[in-house]
């Protein structure tokens, strides 16, 4: 198995795109950069050691140039991977995940599609409390960076994350009930921005949206006016300088 695995890697050649951004020429194409990403893809669907793999790898490959990294075609196929690593039953597997998401939600097109996804609601489950001390002590730097992610998305898009968490029915009145007996300090402090944010959006206000919501998307729109402007509400009124940076 060792062997198998090992031919399993040297078959993955990610572009060096650092030589094109540094010298200023096209040394490696868009269609380059998807085909040596693919077999990335492809380990994420398969046995445990080359899951990974691929959720290290990924965690290379959100440092490159961010043209590529916003290619429709790339986004298209990283979405499903980091869904699925992010969903799986492997601690190894979800903390490498959860890196590779930290990093790509620095790119303004990924905030958007983690919080449309299944990424949100996974990220929410990590930081909850972990009744076993020795298992929270051991997954801590994930459950941190997990918090991390969603401050950062929290700070940018209140009212855009509790929204999509209604929709995808999480319990996140229980949640931010919790945050204060998190056990790890650093995880409760990147929650308790989440919630600083997450609480001045009302009921009221969601109730509104997604009725807004409906109506612009009857008459042909996307529905995400309104919720953009909410955010951009809420940022507006809070003191930023006062929260956890």
């Amino acid at each position: 198995s060792t062997t198998t695995s090992s031919s399993t890697r040297k078959a993955v050649c990610i572009p060096n795109l650092s030589k094109c951004s540094a010298a200023g020429a096209g040394l490696v194409t868009e269609e380059a950069f998807i085909q040596g990403v693919q077999p990335i893809f492809s380990m994420a669907k398969s046995n445990l050691e080359s899951r990974v793999q691929s959720a290290k790898m990924l965690c290379d490959v959100a440092q490159k140039d961010a043209r590529f990294l916003e290619l429709d075609s790339f986004r298209s196929c990283v979405m499903p991977a980091l869904e699925g690593l992010m969903g799986d039953e492997s601690d190894d597997v979800r903390q490498y995940a959860v890196m590779a998401v930290s990093a790509f939600a620095e790119l303004a097109c990924y905030k958007e599609d983690f919080m449309r996804s299944s990424i949100l609601a996974a990220l929410f489950a990590l930081v909850e409390k972990c009744c076993d001390l020795q298992l929270a002590y051991e997954t801590a730097q994930m459950r941190r960076t997990a918090a991390g992610v969603l401050a950062l998305l929290s700070r940018t898009h209140p009212f855009s994350v509790r929204r999509e968490l209604q929709l995808q029915h999480c319990n996140l009145g229980a949640w931010l009930q919790r945050v204060d007996c998190l056990h790890d300090q650093r995880t409760r402090e990147a929650a308790m921005v989440v919630k600083s944010f997450l609480v001045q959006v009302s009921a009221t206000d969601l109730d509104a949206a997604n009725s807004a919501s409906s109506a612009a998307s009857a008459a042909g729109g996307d529905g995400s006016l309104h919720t953009d402007e909410c955010d951009l509400n809420l940022i507006g009124e809070c003191d930023l300088g006062s929260l956890v940076h």
